[in-house]
C-alpha cells in the first residue's frame, strides 16, 4: 500500500510505484507521517520521479534612519542628486563615519529573530564596478556580521515552521539608474547611494513558494513592528537561491534569482526555476551555478552570469573603519525597548480568546490591528464577532476608503457600540455593514442615531413578536404540521412570513425562539 501512495501536486498526479520501491522504510515513514509532504513535492510528468525544491532567501530592507549609513546626507529626498555627501560621491579624502542609529536597528533586528549579537564585528569591501556605485565597492559585512543564527517562525496552511537564519548584515545601498528618461543616455541618481541596508540571509529551509512568501511577509512584518525599516512588502528586495533534489539526496547546485520586487514575482520565479532545473537534469544535463534574472511578463528566468563569469569581489576588511564594538549595556537597552512582537501577540491572542489560526494571524499582522481589537473588547464585546468584522468587513472597507486602523472614523468605541446593538438584536447583521459604510462615508452621527435615522431598529418586543408569530401559525396549518413531523425546513416558511408581516424589522433569532416555544419544538426533542 505504501508503494501505491499517490503523490499529488498542482502540476500532476501519478501512481509512483517504481520510485516508492527505491525509498527506504525510514524515508517512506517520514512521508507518511506528514500529510502535507506530498504538496511539497514535484512529480515529473515524463519520468514519474519525485523532486523536492530547496529554497533559501536573502531579503534586503532599507534601515529607517534620517541619515545615511556613513554620512549625514538625508535619506528621504525626492529631487534627484540632492542628498549626496562627499562620502556618497566618493570624493578623494572623504572618510566614512558610522551612523550609530543604524547599528541600533541592526541589533534590534537580531534580537527580534533571537539571533546571536556579536560584540565585535567588522566591515568589508565588496568590489565591483557599476555606474551608480561611485566608490567602486560596497561596504558590507562579509566575514564577521553583527548578527548570526536565530530563526523566523512562519505559518503556512495552518502549519507552523521555523526557518533558521544564517545572518543579518549591515551594508550600503547603491544609487539608481534611470534608463527611460532619454533615448540615448542613462541618468544616475545618487540620492540612494550610501543608504543603510539590512540583509536577512536564511538557511535553505524552505520547500515551497508559499513558505518563501510567508517568510518574506514575516520579515516585512517584523521590520514594521519594530520600526527597523520602512514597512510593507513593497519596501523589500528579495534574492532567491533555488535548487532541486530527489528525495533522500544531498543538496543540488543552486541558482540565484536576483531582485524580486513582489510576492507574485517570487512565486513565479521559484515555480519556473524548479521546473527548469528538473527538466535539465532529466534530459541528462547538469545545473550550472548561475545568477539569473526574472522576467515578470513571461514569468520565466534567464541566465545573467555563469559560475565561470562570476565576479571576483576581492573582499577585504574596510581599512577606513575600525571594528564595530557593542557592549552588553548597549544590547540590553535595545532589548528592553522592543515592542511586543508578532509571534508573542499570536500566542497571546490564541491563548486568551480561543480564536482560529487565520484569525490570530490577522490580529498579529500589526500592533495597530491588535490594539484596535483589544480596545474594542473593553466593553465586553465578543472576541470572535469583533475579529470577524475586522477581518472580513472593516479591512476591505478601510482600504477602499483610504483609511488605516489608526485613522479610520470607525473608532473602537463606535465598533463596540455597534456590537452592543447587534448583540441585543437592535440591528441586523446585514445592516451592520450598511452602518459601517455610512460612517466611513462621512456621517458624523453616533451609530445609534444613524440606525434610527435609517429605520433599521429591529422589533425585539416579545409581546409584539408573539402576536405576529401566533397569527402566522394559525395561517399556516400545513407547514406547522410538517414542521412538527420533523420537516425542519418548514421553519424557513414561518420565518419568511414573519419577515413579511414585520416589513423586515423582526429580530430573526428572537422570532425563531418564539416560534419554537409556541410549537413546543424544543420540548419535543
Amino acid at each position: 500500500s505504501r508503494c501505491r501512495r499517490r503523490l499529488t501536486t498542482k502540476r500532476s498526479t501519478v501512481q509512483n510505484r517504481s520510485y516508492c520501491k527505491k525509498l527506504s522504510r525510514k524515508e517512506l515513514r517520514r512521508l507518511e507521517q506528514n500529510d502535507r509532504v506530498s504538496q511539497r513535492l514535484i512529480t515529473s510528468k515524463t519520468t514519474g520521479q519525485v523532486w523536492e525544491i530547496i529554497i533559501g532567501l536573502e531579503v534586503h530592507a532599507q534601515i529607517a534612519s534620517l541619515s545615511k549609513l556613513f554620512s549625514g546626507a538625508e535619506t528621504f529626498v525626492d529631487e534627484p542628486n540632492k542628498a549626496v555627501s562627499t562620502v556618497d560621491a566618493a570624493l578623494p579624502g572623504a572618510l566614512p563615519v558610522l551612523n550609530i542609529h543604524c547599528v541600533k536597528q541592526a541589533v534590534k533586528a537580531g534580537l527580534a529573530i533571537s539571533g546571536d549579537i556579536h560584540k565585535v564585528s567588522h566591515f568589508d569591501r565588496k568590489h565591483y564596478f557599476y555606474a551608480d556605485l561611485p566608490l567602486g565597492y560596497q561596504i558590507t559585512q562579509y566575514y564577521d556580521p553583527i548578527v548570526t543564527g536565530g530563526h523566523i517562525k512562519i505559518i503556512d496552511e495552518d502549519v507552523e515552521k521555523e526557518i533558521k537564519m544564517e545572518r543579518i548584515q549591515i551594508e550600503i545601498d547603491s544609487g539608481k539608474m534611470i534608463h527611460d528618461a532619454h533615448p540615448l543616455y542613462s541618468y544616475v541618481d545618487l540620492n540612494r547611494a550610501g543608504i543603510g541596508l539590512l540583509e536577512f540571509v536564511s538557511l535553505p529551509d524552505m520547500r515551497t513558494s508559499s513558505e518563501a512568501i510567508a517568510f518574506v511577509k514575516k520579515v516585512a512584518q517584523t521590520l514594521e513592528y519594530t520600526g527597523i525599516a520602512k514597512g510593507g512588502i513593497d519596501e523589500v528586495r528579495v534574492d532567491a537561491n533555488i535548487s532541486v533534489r530527489r528525495i533522500g539526496e544531498s543538496l543540488g547546485t543552486r541558482c540565484e534569482v536576483k531582485n524580486l520586487h513582489s510576492l507574485k514575482s517570487l512565486h513565479h520565479a521559484i515555480e519556473h526555476e524548479a521546473i527548469r532545473q528538473i527538466e535539465v537534469i532529466e534530459n541528462g544535463g547538469e545545473i550550472e551555478e548561475q545568477t539569473r534574472w526574472f522576467n515578470a511578463d513571461t514569468k520565466t528566468t534567464s541566465v545573467g552570469r555563469r559560475k565561470e563569469d562570476k565576479v571576483d569581489y576581492r573582499f577585504f576588511p574596510e581599512p577606513d573603519l575600525p571594528p564595530l564594538v557593542v557592549t552588553d549595556e548597549f544590547i540590553n537597552d535595545i532589548k528592553n525597548s522592543l515592542p511586543e512582537l508578532s509571534d508573542d501577540i499570536y500566542k497571546r491572542v490564541k491563548a486568551s480568546y480561543s480564536l482560529d489560526t487565520q484569525t490570530c494571524l490577522f490580529l498579529a499582522e500589526s500592533n495597530k490591528v491588535v490594539e484596535y481589537f483589544e480596545q474594542t473588547l473593553k466593553s465586553d464585546a465578543d472576541p470572535e464577532t469583533i475579529a470577524n468584522w475586522m477581518m472580513n468587513i472593516l479591512t476591505s472597507l478601510n482600504e477602499t476608503a483610504g483609511y488605516t486602523w489608526e485613522t479610520t472614523p470607525i473608532t473602537p468605541q463606535y465598533l463596540s457600540e455597534i456590537y452592543l446593538m447587534f448583540s441585543n438584536e437592535t440591528i441586523s447583521r446585514k445592516n451592520v455593514k450598511k452602518l459601517l459604510i455610512l460612517i466611513l462615508n462621512g456621517n458624523n452621527n453616533d451609530p445609534r442615531t444613524i440606525t434610527e435615522q435609517n429605520d433599521w431598529i429591529q422589533i425585539v418586543d416579545e409581546d409584539v413578536l408573539t402576536k405576529m408569530c401566533e397569527k402566522i401559525i394559525i395561517d399556516s396549518p400545513n407547514e406547522v404540521e410538517k414542521l412538527k413531523n420533523g420537516r425542519d425546513r418548514m421553519m424557513n416558511h414561518l420565518m419568511s412570513q414573519l419577515y413579511k408581516h414585520s416589513k423586515g424589522k423582526a429580530a430573526p433569532e428572537r422570532g425563531n425562539r418564539i416560534f419554537r416555544k409556541l410549537l413546543q419544538l424544543d420540548n419535543k426533542k
